[in-house]
């Protein structure tokens, strides 16, 4: 939707009084001095601290007041001349009859210069052009739309702040013609041209105005895009949507907390042509990552490439992406649905000397790519973190073509063989590993000590490591831990396995070692094991249609409050959000989206078939600063019967989901024995198929979901946070997935300061709260259900992990720290158990009765 003049001309002016801050001196060169490079650019001054200036907006004669050109050059004229103390020349193409070719001029429109004439020619309604002759820059639009948004877009790309003061600063040759779209009224679904697993709600397009950053790869879109995440910072978090095109950065881009950057990428192992969003990696030495993200940012959806980079001349660039724990919290960032096309070092998590910080909850996903020297590398992580479906192999440059200086394979893999490590994985803490692989390395996957222990040990299953020197190269692991693989494939021509040190154990099921096994503490037994491997979810978690109904908007206006609210709940939004829900169940589903805010739940939610519930943002919630999207949940309270009450959200239809919120109740501190007070289910579902709970965090509940009755086809993934006594309940349903439970965490019931509410909350998890959960919790429950698949799951302080009564099963890298009973407890089922990890002493691997139950890779971290 176009939107109004005065809005386009409020946020100019905002826009340059803004980009205008912090006006330093100095002398600029000469207008229309030529460069000294192709590279430099021209510059003019824009107005320096004696409020001169090198140019004159000029505009046209005879215009009505009420016209853009003369509305934009008055707001412009003020801004600059406010900030300056001294006014700026603004003149109509008339004012004076003097000869006028010498002197430097932005021409806004079109005047009677013969640039502008020029500039004007066979322009399409909806185009803008540049373009600069000598001293003089014509700015002209199609129509008065295309000219506003024109003009915003030159301001965002040239006007930079520098030493000398704010300058325009053009490249050597400016002659450009836009192409503008009305501009999309946000939040928006957008449409891309890729598939993705939801729907992308973008809060800003960085492509639009007023950042406008370039999607021809043209000019250096560097600025605009860390103006769009700011701006999404501002407003509590959410996605800044970088549309397909090609983006060039030549500095690092900061991603900071509940921000996430998201594009529209081509799975390079998928079709063929655009890549979608393909950042230019601008940079010629080491200095700086491309990206760096702060705790709770994201990364998804973008494809990588050097210009600069060549196999015959290799160059340390740096990190594409870098997260440093030294600088930030304790929750890690999420990175996924990336392809790396020509990285030297690709994506480095806590890796930089002296990192002091410890890192949780680090996500990695669906990261593909060729790296020269390390692919993905990460250190200092003291809760689970989940690393999967990443792959490594020289084949995404040298098949990328031409016009990204691919070399040829077999050169490609020669290079990597000999100086490539696909994984550096160092004093982890139990990470959950899946779907791996690497081709042609030197290394495929090697564990190794950091700056705050040896390596902790881990479950691996299904890794895929082929052409390399050695396969898995287990350093310095923390005595009395272990380490399970399983499913996998190791093949090394010095080892399939190598261990330093022989105060560990690995445990290898169901794999293919087609070399040595260097070191005594390797376990073979189970080596050529018959196991199914694990079965994946292809279903569709996503709403039935893209239609979006954003409560805080009318015809809803939820009266939520804002994340900085420092703890006023505000007023109750369960009416408001209800609403909303009924309309898009009653137009056939859509997605029922939550801005970033604190939403006050008296009542009950009903979620209809098709209809997504959603907060903000395109990552896993967790608690971070204070932002995101959190319902603040009152319905409930004090129930005598939680587990029987009605839930606050139901999902009453097939297809219904919630994704990307966090759930907090705000009178339930637990601040000591007896104190907690007893809530229902937060979530449940009753005989309703495909429906799906993802990417969500529950802080303090009682009861989190419970899917019973016919829920078929169900998917839980990437859920996070704490229950006193149960987390997930599945109930006489057939066939659903469990997934990525990283990071299952009585200490987040300690969190509300985090949300502005005071106490009487527990001051340490350690006070109260862990012993109960070691006496109480079951993480997850499953009372006859068949074809369950329950895949990288670990949780802390809790009695059961996984409790299975009657049906079948897969479980796959389950891992239960400081239980309080046994990791699993299995009555009359049929389940295959593939790397069950246990720490501390005072539980037990599995408690089984009765069924069928098959068990590879038992091991302990103590």
């Amino acid at each position: 939707m176009v939107k109004k003049l005065s809005i386009f001309l409020w946020i100019l002016t905002a826009f340059v009084l803004v980009t205008l801050c912090g006006c330093g001196t100095g002398t600029p060169s000469e207008p229309g001095t030529p460069p000294e490079s192709e590279t430099e650019a021209l510059t003019f001054i824009v107005v320096d601290a004696e409020g001169n200036s090198e140019f004159t907006l000029v505009r046209p004669d005879g215009e009505t007041s009420d016209s853009p050109v003369v509305k934009y050059a008055a707001s412009l004229y003020q801004s600059l001349s406010r900030k300056a103390a001294h006014p700026i020349v603004l003149k109509t193409d008339f004012d004076g009859r003097e000869d006028n070719s010498a002197r430097a001029e932005i021409l806004l429109g079109l005047t009677n210069r013969p640039l502008s004439r020029k500039a004007a020619e066979e322009l399409g309604k909806n185009q803008f052009h540049m373009l600069r002759e000598g001293n003089k820059i014509a700015l002209v639009g199609g129509s008065d739309s295309a000219f506003v948004q024109g003009v915003q877009a030159f301001l965002a790309r040239y006007l930079n702040e520098t030493g000398t003061g704010p300058v325009l600063a053009l490249p050597e040759v400016l002659d450009r013609i836009l192409e503008f779209e009305p501009e999309t009224e946000l939040p928006a679904v957008v449409t891309t041209l890729y598939p993705t697993p939801d729907y992308i709600v973008a809060d800003v397009i960085a492509s639009q105005g007023p950042y406008f950053a370039d999607s021809t790869g043209t000019d250096d879109a560097t600025k605009s895009l860390q103006g769009a995440i700011d701006a999404c910072a501002a407003m509590g978090g959410g996605t800044v949507y970088l549309p397909a095109g090609s983006y060039r950065l030549t500095g690092t881009v900061k991603v900071p907390p509940e921000v996430t950057v998201r594009g529209d990428r081509r799975d390079p192992d998928e079709g063929s042509g655009s890549y979608g969003t393909l950042i230019l990696c601008d940079v010629t030495k080491k200095t700086g990552p491309v990206f760096r993200l702060d705790q709770n940012a994201g990364l998804r959806g973008l494809t990588f490439y050097y210009p600069h980079q060549s196999l015959e001349d290799p160059k340390d660039l740096g990190w594409t992406v870098e997260y440093l724990s030294s600088s930030s919290g304790v929750q890690g960032p999420v990175v996924g649905d990336l392809t790396l096309i020509n990285a030297y070092n690709g994506i480095g998590i806590s890796c930089a000397p002296n990192e002091s910080k410890v890192t949780s909850n680090v996500y990695a996903f669906n990261i593909k790519g060729c790296a020269l020297h390390t692919f993905f590398e990460v250190y200092n992580n003291a809760g689970a973190s989940s690393y999967e479906d990443m792959h490594v192999d020289g084949k995404y440059w040298a098949e990328a073509g031409p016009e990204f200086n691919a070399p040829d394979l077999k050169d490609l893999d020669a290079y990597t063989r000999s100086n490539c490590t696909a994984f550096i994985l160092g004093d982890l803490d139990m990470p959950l590993v899946s779907d791996l692989s690497a081709r042609s390395v030197k290394y495929g996957l090697m564990t190794v000590p950091g700056p705050r222990s040896d390596y902790w040990g881990s479950a691996i299953q299904n890794v895929n490591f082929t052409e390399t020197d050695i396969a898995l190269y287990v350093s310095h692991h923390r005595d009395n831990s272990g380490l399970g693989v399983v499913n996998s494939v190791l093949q090394g021509s010095e080892a399939s396995i190598s261990m330093i040190n022989d105060q560990a154990m690995v445990y290898v099921a169901g794999c293919t070692l087609d070399s040595d096994v260097v070191g005594s503490a390797i376990d073979l037994r189970n080596e050529n094991a018959q196991i199914e491997a694990y079965e994946s979810y292809t279903g569709t978690s996503r709403a039935a249609k893209t239609d979006l109904y954003v409560v805080t908007k009318a015809p809803y206006s939820a009266p939520c409050a804002p994340v900085n609210s420092n703890g006023d709940l505000g007023q109750d939004c369960t009416a408001a959000i209800q609403r909303a829900l009924d309309d898009a169940g009653q137009n056939g589903g859509g997605i029922v989206y939550l801005p970033a805010g604190h939403y006050l739940i008296e009542g009950c939610l009903s979620v209809p078939q098709g209809v997504e519930l959603r907060g903000s943002g395109s990552i896993p919630m967790a608690p971070g600063p204070k932002g995101g999207t959190t319902l603040f949940l009152k319905y409930g309270k004090g129930t005598a019967s939680p587990k029987d009450e009605t839930a606050a959200i139901s999902l009453v239809g097939d297809g219904a989901g919630i994704r990307y919120l966090q759930f907090f109740y705000p009178e339930n501190p637990f601040a000591s024995a007896g104190s907690l007070i007893k809530y229902p289910y937060a979530i449940r579902g009753s005989g309703v198929k495909n429906v799906y709970v993802v990417d969500t965090f529950f802080a303090n509940p009682c009861y989190g979901i419970d899917l019973a009755d016919g829920c078929d086809r169900h998917y839980i993934k990437r859920v996070s946070g704490t229950a006193a006594y149960n987390l997930i309940r599945i109930r006489n349903s057939d066939t659903g997935w469990i997934e990525t439970l990283h990071d299952i965490n009585p200490g987040y019931w300690t969190t509300a300061s985090r949300h502005g509410i005071a106490g009487p909350w527990m001051s340490n998890i350690f006070d109260y709260y862990f012993d109960f959960t070691k006496a109480n919790c079951t993480l997850i429950s499953l009372e006859n259900v068949t074809h369950e698949h329950v895949l990288d799951v670990l949780q802390y302080g809790g009695r059961y992990l996984v409790s299975m009564t009657g049906g079948s099963a897969q479980l796959f890298n389950v891992l239960l720290d400081q239980g309080g009973v046994s990791c699993l407890r299995l009555q009359d089922a049929e389940a295959l158990c593939c790397n069950v990890e246990l720490t501390g002493p005072s539980s037990e691997y599995t408690s089984v009765s009765g069924g069928k139950v098959r068990i590879y890779n038992i091991y302990t971290v103590w």
